[in-house]
């Protein structure tokens, strides 16, 4: 099993999260290989809005009918949802990673490139496709090629042909009719609807609990939702200022342990579209009283 796909599958809601950064010595060169520059074209408020359940039956022609064995949403940070979605075939595994930015096409950009160069190689092994494919796609040229990634509006999706003898172009494709038919002028009318964030109080001091509280929308009902509260870590401290000590789906009691400004991602993701607006709160922890 893919290790990106193993780690979906064994996540953890987790109290802690972390900003990412890219840093890869073939970055630029990569960008200008590939023709990065041609996603600044792309609408920024176009979407795609589908039923990511649905999946499984979109490749069901091309995986014989074999039922899917791992099946997979996850919501890793706000403002982005994921599946993933694996076949064991007869030999090896078809894998497939969906990656879908509710803040828009210029966040699925990012996720695109933050897979493509996610190597320790010291040439990024991935060029564009001979063939367009969605917005962007690149592939890797060894033969034979197992992956194929690609971004289309706010969506990146990554083919993984693990061992297989199947061609991954077909998946592909097929994915790619999926979304077309599920694309939207305007996402963010179809996000899941947040009243607000709520914060117990308004001065916090180091050995104080409080509360951080969704209110969503009457037309977003609770069961639609996955939802997270997570302290974001600077990756270049890694310190954490709060300590998690209950949860509940709408909920959670944070206790401050160091003071500083720190911040709380609060994803709230349509179980279905894995849609998630961008929820962020900013924390004050003061000294202790």
């Amino acid at each position: 099993m893919p290790v990106w796909l193993l780690a979906v599958l064994l996540a953890i809601p987790s109290a802690k999260t972390t900003e990412r950064t890219m840093d890869h010595r073939d970055l630029e060169d990569f960008k200008n290989r590939i023709g990065f520059s041609s996603l600044a074209s792309v609408n920024p408020t176009d979407g795609v809005q589908a039923n990511w359940d649905e999946l499984p039956a979109v490749l069901s022609g091309i995986v014989k009918g074999k039922r899917a064995y791992a099946d997979h949403a996850n919501v890793s940070r706000s403002g982005v949802g994921q599946k993933g979605v694996v076949w064991r075939l007869k030999q090896g595994t078809l894998s497939i990673k969906v990656v879908v930015c509710g803040a828009g096409p210029a966040g699925a950009h990012q996720v695109f490139l933050e897979k493509a160069s996610a190597t320790m190689m010291m040439k990024i092994p991935y060029e564009r496709t001979p063939q367009p494919l969605g917005d962007l796609a690149v592939y890797s040229p060894r033969s034979p090629s197992g992956v194929l990634m690609w971004v289309y509006r706010n969506v990146a999706v990554e083919v993984d042909n693990d061992g297989t003898t199947l061609a991954v172009e077909p998946a592909a494709h097929a994915i790619q009719k999926f979304m077309e038919a599920h694309k939207v002028t305007r996402l963010a009318d179809h996000l899941p609807v947040v009243e607000q964030v709520k914060v117990s109080s308004k001065e916090i001091h180091v050995g104080e609990e409080f509360q951080v509280t969704i209110v969503l929308g009457k037309q977003t009902p609770l069961d639609s939702v996955l939802t997270d509260f997570s302290e974001v870590l600077d990756l270049k401290t890694m310190e954490d200022k709060l300590e998690l000590m209950t949860r509940t789906a709408l909920s959670a009691t944070f206790r401050a342990e160091k003071p500083g400004q720190t911040h709380i991602d609060v994803p709230v993701m349509d179980r279905k579209t894995l849609l998630s607006p961008p929820l962020r709160v900013t924390i004050d922890v003061l000294p202790a009283r």
